[in-house]
């Protein structure tokens, strides 16, 4: 007699398909395992990442409560979506039941766990990721509907950063944080070996392949999906042997864009156009403290920040740089010169030339930024004149830096100048502002200038912690850990030689950083 099993409703939708029993093993399915085939997911919601605490009336169910993922169904597909019986909610990533169309449309992106983690990343995540709320909510909008284009390679990335973001809170399983990592790396490679083998096809008519919209679209694509696994990798906290190929490998493809057809659009051109800009912030930040040259050259990205600071109608901290752009490109400078020094590319006297003028141009810098507004309250989230304490940090911080890189006494009066000033822009920004997210570079030099048991000392740890506990960033708590394991823990040598910097200990930390390789990512 044939015997019958009976599928369970609550079966992942691997074994559903097939039509067989599921073990119903959280995260995945074991029976998928034991066949060798990769587990789609559940379709019901999962206790182990969000809990049931409400149910609401689907009459009741407003706007403002769905999803974005679920308003952007409604809007593409209004006759089969309906509105759903229940909210979930458990410390603050919400979940809305699945529409029976998004396992039609999306068949890779069936999970409530991606609905959850998706609406998480854009109402949450979004929040700490740029100094100026004000002006991306376009780009958020752009971003969300990039991410669920037909085809899209965004998707893949911006779930690994909100499974990351949470799983650092301890908020879902470690497992389910790689595994998300693991499939938005894949998708890019893969991605990317296909336009690799595309354009060995077609190397003969290379001109043709440039001029190809279906190309342009599909470099832009990777260009924003590359930038999401830099981003992944930020939050997760990975040092800089990670976070530095990847940043050359978005360059190139950036190069590769511009060299097909720069002034070239597309719906999404918004997305894209910010994106190459978060780039071109990363490859300047990264330059300092380890000193190395710029890898993504000004002419790829510079532009952008001015065609949109002329698209405004009054002047605004930009979304990225919010008021340091300019400052951050002499940061860049800094950090090429400061490596040239150390590697004996240059002379003595070409250095303290170069040094100068970098100084004067930062001085300049500082003197070209906007007045303040009145009345200030920081409090209430004056982006503006903190965007312009922020810029000031930047500026004293990268000259302090430069000072730092020959100037090794510790008492120096010139130095402690600029230290004092510095200290007090820093202050200047208050924790509850969304610019502290651009802040860790003044943070990293301010440390540096600490001495142990002072004041400054402990406000430079209790400033990073807050910061930590505020964005959740783990590339933060990196930061503290490399100044309390490396920096601080520097002590004079006095049987150094000739007073060399090992003799000066923790006020010789620029040479330290480059002969100890101390790279920390600061951005």
């Amino acid at each position: 007699m044939t015997q019958y099993f009976r599928r369970s409703r609550t079966g992942c939708l691997t074994c559903k398909s097939a039509r067989i029993k599921c073990n119903e093993e959280k995260p995945f399915c074991g029976n998928c395992a034991e066949r060798g085939l990769k587990c789609q997911g559940y379709s019901k919601r999962l206790k182990w990442i969000v809990q049931e605490v409400n149910a609401c009336r689907p009459e009741a169910l407003s706007h403002e409560g769905t999803t974005l993922l679920e308003t952007h169904l409604v809007q593409q597909n209004p006759p089969h979506v309906t509105k759903g019986t229940r909210c979930l909610q458990k410390d603050g990533l919400t979940a809305l039941p699945m529409a029976d169309m998004l396992l039609n449309t999306q068949p890779d992106f069936v999970s409530t766990n991606d609905i959850a983690l998706f609406d998480y990343w854009a109402k949450s995540l979004f929040q700490v990721s740029f100094p100026n709320p004000s002006q991306y909510s376009d780009y958020q909008q752009s971003t969300r509907s990039m991410a669920l284009a037909k085809d899209s390679l965004l998707i893949w990335p911006l779930l690994a950063s909100a499974s990351v973001h949470l799983a650092m809170a301890g908020r879902i399983p470690e497992k389910e944080m790689l595994w998300r990592k693991q499939k938005a790396i894949h998708t890019v490679k893969h991605a990317l070996a296909c336009v690799s083998q595309k354009q060995s096809h077609i190397h003969s008519d290379r001109s043709a392949m440039r001029r190809s919209v279906s190309s342009m679209e599909t470099m832009n694509m990777l260009v924003c999906a590359s930038l999401h696994i830099i981003g992944t990798e930020l939050v997760h906290g990975s040092d800089m042997d990670t976070i530095l190929p990847l940043t050359r490998g978005a360059a190139y493809l950036v190069k590769e864009r511009w060299a097909s057809n720069p002034s070239s659009k597309d719906p999404f051109d918004i997305v894209v156009r910010q994106d190459i800009k978060l780039l071109g912030w990363h490859n300047l930040i990264l330059c300092v403290p380890y000193p190395r040259e710029p890898v993504l050259e000004t002419q790829y990205w510079y532009h952008l920040f001015e065609e949109h600071a002329k698209e405004v109608s009054a002047v605004e901290p930009d979304a990225v740089f919010g008021f340091a752009a300019h400052i951050t490109i002499l940061t860049g400078e800094c950090g090429g010169l400061v490596g040239s020094w150390y590697r004996q590319q240059i002379t003595p006297e070409e250095f303290v030339e170069r040094r100068g003028r970098l100084m004067q141009q930062i001085s300049v810098a500082c003197l070209n930024l906007p007045p303040p507004r009145l009345p200030s309250d920081q409090r209430n989230g004056d982006v503006y004149n903190t965007s312009i304490y922020a810029a000031l940090s930047h500026a004293l911080a990268s000259q302090i830096y430069l000072a730092r890189a020959t100037e090794f006494q510790s008492n120096s009066p010139a130095i402690g100048f600029l230290v004092g000033q510095l200290e007090e822009a820093v202050q200047s920004v208050h924790l509850a502002s969304p610019v502290v997210t651009i802040m860790l570079w003044p943070m990293w030099v301010l440390g540096c200038e600490s001495e142990p048991a002072s004041q400054r000392r402990w406000s430079v740890v209790s400033r990073l912690q807050e910061m930590l506990k505020k964005n959740g960033i783990m590339n933060i708590k990196t930061c503290l850990e490399t100044l309390s394991d490396k920096i601080w823990s520097l002590q004079k040598d006095d049987s150094a030689k000739d007073h060399k910097w090992q003799y000066y200990g923790q006020s010789a930390w620029v040479r330290a950083c480059f002969e100890e390789r101390i790279q920390p990512v600061l951005v």
